[in-house]
């Protein structure tokens, strides 16, 4: 069943969403760490008051481009069924609970690489709003 309510998000000035559920808090900065020989969508691990959590670059998982050096992510706080991930997103939005008539299966032309990660599109006002589909992107973890 599709969540009725979404904590959103950016990503290379696009703007996607993510079951609220899901998320456990957001952290403006956060200090990373590298960690050798990890997959190219990890960004290192950083210590969340005592707890070490796995970084994942929200770029890179949803195959965009990477930030600049001089860009500071937000991290969005995600528990998932293998523990604690934080996202580095652009910039974290409002929650919305887009209506039901808003929402569209995903465009054609969506990236292969990512289709699997979302579940559909809502039309907002000023924009699209990309809704993920959890379940399926945490199995990426």
């Amino acid at each position: 069943m599709r969540p009725s309510t979404y904590c959103t998000f950016t990503l290379a000035e696009h703007l996607f969403g993510v079951d609220v559920n899901c998320v456990q808090e957001v952290l403006r900065r956060a200090e990373v760490t590298r960690v050798p020989l990890a997959p190219p969508i990890v960004a290192g691990v950083t210590s969340l008051r005592g707890q070490i959590v796995t970084v994942v670059e929200g770029r890179r998982l949803m195959a965009l481009t990477d930030r600049l050096d001089s860009e500071h992510p937000a991290h969005l706080v995600l528990k998932t069924p293998k523990g604690t991930v934080s996202m580095m997103v652009d910039g974290v939005g409002e929650v919305l609970s887009p209506p039901e008539a808003s929402l569209e299966s995903l465009p054609e032309h969506v990236l292969p690489e990512i289709r699997d990660l979302l579940d559909a599109v809502s039309k907002l006002d000023e924009s699209l709003l990309l809704l993920i589909d959890t379940e399926r992107m945490f199995a990426r973890f």
